[in-house]
């Protein structure tokens, strides 16, 4: 997952142009989803350092030296659906959503910490995020996560999570 491209119409860089991106620093079956950053790729290299290979690819190549890359394994992602809070599992899925944090947190932890009704839920490198009244209104977005949480971070709702962890596991 790639933070910080083709959001609002700013610093676009086209799917197409990533998978050729991803093919010629050896990734494999390069595949995006969306327009918003969101890759498949096969490798022998483990997430980190695919991470740091794209990241500096596409600063080489686009000039962006800002755009971070989160690698995730099938595995990482089967987790992440399955962690889900329990008592979340019967809300509204279109109103669900999924940080995910360049780097590990330590503790879990969860709050709605005066921002009623959204909640958020903190687990391993994600939050879970429930915003009833839609996410464009929360303040629980991904700038908050990031200084709460003093990592970078990108967020994709329920649906394309669950989309990318069907793709990854096929």
């Amino acid at each position: 997952m790639l933070r910080g491209i083709n959001v609002s119409g700013l610093r676009k860089i086209a799917m197409k142009e990533l998978v050729e991106v991803c093919k010629g620093i050896g990734l494999r079956n390069a595949s995006s989803l969306l327009q918003s950053g969101n890759l498949l790729v096969e490798s022998s290299l483990k997430a980190p350092q695919v991470e740091t290979l794209l990241q500096d690819e596409i600063c080489l190549r686009f000039s962006y030296a800002d755009v971070d890359v989160i690698a995730l394994t099938a595995k990482d992602l089967v987790e992440v659906i399955s962690g889900l809070p329990e008592d979340w599992r019967t809300h509204d899925s279109s109103k669900l959503h999924i940080t995910f944090f360049k780097s590990i947190l330590v503790q879990a932890s969860a709050s709605n910490g005066g921002y009623a009704p959204d909640l958020y839920a903190l687990r391993g490198k994600v939050a879970y995020v429930y915003c009833p009244d839609g996410y464009g209104r929360t303040k629980l977005n991904t700038r908050f996560f990031e200084r709460l949480c003093k990592t970078r971070a990108t967020t994709r709702n329920w649906s394309t999570t669950l989309k990318l962890q069907m793709l990854a596991v096929a």
